[in-house]
């Protein structure tokens, strides 16, 4: 049996070294593949609930021009007193 020389040694080890970093950044990208699927779905909430909220402004601009046309009870109740007499 050939004893490794020095350099083959060297090989062996920086060869080694570099499969435990491919390993270790084998782990690392399928982390980084959830977090960026976590993102993914946060931004598409976020979109969703941006698109909520910007319906509810809208409907609410609406029901403010609607109160603004409405007459109040109290008021509808003096109008029809006021008919009420004038029809006399």
């Amino acid at each position: 049996m050939k004893k490794e020389t020095d350099t083959e040694f060297l090989a062996r080890l920086v060869t080694n070294g570099f499969g435990e970093v491919n390993t270790r950044f084998d782990g690392i990208d399928i982390r980084l593949d959830g977090i960026d699927n976590r993102l993914l779905s946060l931004e598409k909430i976020q979109s969703q609930t941006l698109s909520r909220l910007d319906s509810i402004e809208r409907k609410q601009d609406g029901t403010l021009l609607s109160l603004d046309e409405t007459v109040h009870r109290s008021e509808f109740a003096q109008l029809v007193q006021r008919v009420e007499i004038l029809e006399k």
